[in-house]
């Protein structure tokens, strides 16, 4: 859900998600189980809106990764405000949990 409403207009591609799915049927009752899930992914001209009211990178380009429910953003270039951005980094913790922190290195 973190992804769809803080990730917006740009392009989000190459993306690569793996995760163990295990099942089991007791009764004739399925139940599955998703663990480990990673994911990789590239992004371009994109919104980070990490946190409001915090002003958000503005048309950040790089790479991201979400491993242990934190999602790390690699930026390559973007911009905070007036600010250009070259070579920072967005880390969020807790995104499936909720109520995480966001440390943004720019």
């Amino acid at each position: 859900e973190w992804l769809v409403h803080k990730l917006s207009k740009g392009r989000f591609y190459d993306a690569v998600s793996k995760f163990d799915l295990s099942a089991q049927k007791k009764d004739d009752v399925w139940s599955f189980a998703i663990d480990n899930i990673t994911g990789d992914f590239s992004i371009e001209a994109m919104d980070i809106d990490y946190r409001a009211p915090l002003r958000p990178i503005a048309a950040a380009s790089g790479k991201g990764r979400f491993e242990n429910d934190v999602l790390s953003i690699d930026i390559e270039k973007g911009a905070l405000g007036d600010i250009g951005v070259v070579k920072g980094r967005a880390a969020i913790d807790k995104v499936i949990e909720g109520k995480g922190t966001a440390k943004i290195d720019v």
